[in-house]
């Protein structure tokens, strides 16, 4: 509940009133375990540090070439930062809205912050679609870009 507040209004952003309201408790309850704002916020960092750590030992310990191991890493932190509010409140707790913005931005006329048809990926090139990541479908079989056709 606190990464979320936390990812999705920043530290300045997140009081401890507006946090005990959505956990459902006092603020006696929550300032009993974290006496200040900055207690929480340095849990929730850990929170996400933790299993942040946990992903690239994960991956890591696989073995394998090199790159595979690069790829799947970028692919398993990936989609950790897009599932898991601990992480991204642990990266930047202000970061959400920049990166929001950013992907309206860039995003083809039409979708969303995350775009349409969520697991499709960006083309590539030759319009092959890239898996964003591994549970979209990417695998060791996955077109990699150095086998992309080139022009």
């Amino acid at each position: 509940m606190a990464a979320a507040e936390f990812d999705r209004n920043g530290y300045d952003g997140t009081s401890l009133s507006r946090l005990s309201r959505s956990a459902g408790i006092s603020i006696g309850a929550l300032t009993f375990h974290f006496a200040a704002k900055g207690e929480l916020a340095s849990a929730v960092e850990d929170s996400g540090r933790a299993g942040t750590r946990r992903v690239v030992e994960g991956v890591t310990s696989r073995g394998g070439p090199a790159l595979d191991t690069v790829s799947a890493l970028v692919l398993a932190l990936g989609g950790l930062i897009e599932t898991d509010a601990a992480v991204r409140a642990a990266a930047d707790p202000g970061a959400r809205r920049r990166r929001t913005r950013l992907v309206r931005m860039l995003a083809p006329a039409g979708q969303g912050a995350h775009g349409a048809g969520r697991g499709t990926g960006a083309a590539g090139p030759g319009g092959r679609s890239v898996p964003r990541h591994p549970a979209d479908g990417a695998s060791a079989g996955s077109p990699s870009p150095s086998s992309w056709p080139t022009t």
